[in-house]
């Protein structure tokens, strides 16, 4: 009989402090930072830890993301200078697999979650996508 692996909420913190969490989370996360950075009517407190945050953050990302196009060009079909997988096609069962191999990938990181005060407007999407990386702070 086979054994249930144990199931973690993420994000896990590590011992050093930062927190472990999936490629998939911080691949989701990109374009709601993205946004966050672009608030102007955060403190410069907070404006600073994100911003150091983000800057992190930018590394794994793109880390993700040159994993991710490489799947693409591995399995994927040039039309028209574009290489895409077709849904269809022969090889998006593969890509498929190898895709979500790589968004299920854990990750340390050494970041801590950063502030958002709670005045500022963030759409539900971009909380929910930066769940586990930001805490709501009473001003």
């Amino acid at each position: 009989m086979k054994k249930d692996k144990k199931i973690l909420p993420f994000p896990v913190k590590t011992q050093n402090g930062g927190i472990r969490v999936k490629n998939g989370d911080i691949y989701s996360c990109r374009d709601a930072l993205q946004r966050l950075l672009a608030h102007d009517d955060i403190p410069v407190k907070q404006a600073y830890w994100i911003a150091k945050f983000a800057r992190k953050m930018s590394e794994e990302i793109a880390l993700v993301e040159g994993q991710r196009v490489a799947l693409i060009r591995k399995y994927g079909v040039e039309n028209d200078g574009q290489v895409t997988v077709e849904q269809n096609g022969e090889n998006w069962v593969k890509f498929v697999q190898e895709h979500n191999e790589l968004m299920d990938m854990e990750t340390d990181l050494d970041v801590r979650t950063v502030q958002i005060p709670d005045n500022v407007a963030i759409p539900i999407g971009d909380l929910m996508a930066l769940d586990m990386f930001i805490e709501i702070a009473t001003v």
